[in-house]
């Protein structure tokens, strides 16, 4: 017998079985970290300190403070609005674009302009932070509360009004739901990857922004309207539905 080869033949049996074992440990040590944090954001355990730990390790930033959260909230079956005179778009959009823009004395004379296009805009409030040089955004509302995806966009050309984008939704039946809590959400968030890591040692990730709103989830005839929590981070607003279904949107 060759016990040369038979001895290279054993190391490498022994190598294998190790990488098997190994890949078998890390397998058990990783659903067993899946479930523990499926388990923490289910059942709202997330602690402050865990959010921090969770924070230092990624080099994020939290730049505001932690907002109150309600005691209760709930979710609706919705209704998207019709508006004659505009031209349907897609999804639940209407527009109106203006072969001849039309100009406005200042941002109050805008205000009672689209008072007088649309119909429902009494349900809309101003939104500095998603608006920009050339568009202005208006948010609808619910109990003092922003659907972040019904908005009316306006296009602007100057001191001139190019083009109006809007959905609004007619809120039906409330719906009961539990509300995931803020660490929950930042905890599932930063788990998620989605969120941007830092670079350099030295620089970290800010989260400038966080509020609590709504997203219409569109289906068939009814729409769902659910809390979500909102991140604004380098430069980008990220959303997680605050139930169960926690699947981050990036905007």
């Amino acid at each position: 017998m060759d016990w040369r080869r038979a001895k290279t033949i054993l190391i490498i049996a022994f190598i294998c079985l190790d990488l098997f074992l190994g890949f078998q440990l890390y397998r058990t040590m990783e659903k067993k970290s899946q479930y523990m944090n499926s388990n923490i954001i289910e059942n709202g355990q997330v602690t402050d300190q865990e959010v921090q730990s969770l924070l230092a390790k990624y080099q994020i930033k939290l730049a505001t403070s932690k907002p109150k959260e309600p005691t209760q909230i709930s979710a609706f079956k919705a209704k998207a609005s019709s508006l004659s005179g505009w031209k349907k778009g897609d999804g639940e959009t209407y527009a109106k674009t203006f072969p001849s823009p039309v100009p406005f004395k200042d941002y109050q004379h805008m205000d009672q302009m689209l008072q007088k296009w649309i119909p429902f805009f009494k349900d809309f409030r101003y939104s500095e932070n998603d608006s920009k040089p050339n568009v202005r955004v208006y948010l609808q509302m619910k109990d003092q509360i922003p659907i972040y995806n019904s908005r009316i966009l306006v296009h602007l050309e100057k001191n001139k009004i190019k083009a109006i984008e809007l959905s609004h939704y007619e809120l039906t039946q409330p719906i009961s739901i539990y509300l995931t809590s803020f660490n929950s959400a930042l905890y599932h968030l930063i788990q998620s990857g989605k969120v941007p890591t830092s670079k350099s040692p030295s620089a970290t990730v800010t989260i400038r922004e966080v509020s609590l709103g709504y997203w219409v989830y569109p289906k068939a005839e009814e729409h769902i309207i659910l809390p979500a929590w909102r991140f604004y981070i380098d430069h980008h607003f990220y959303y997680v539905p605050a139930n169960k279904n926690m699947e981050v949107i990036k905007k």
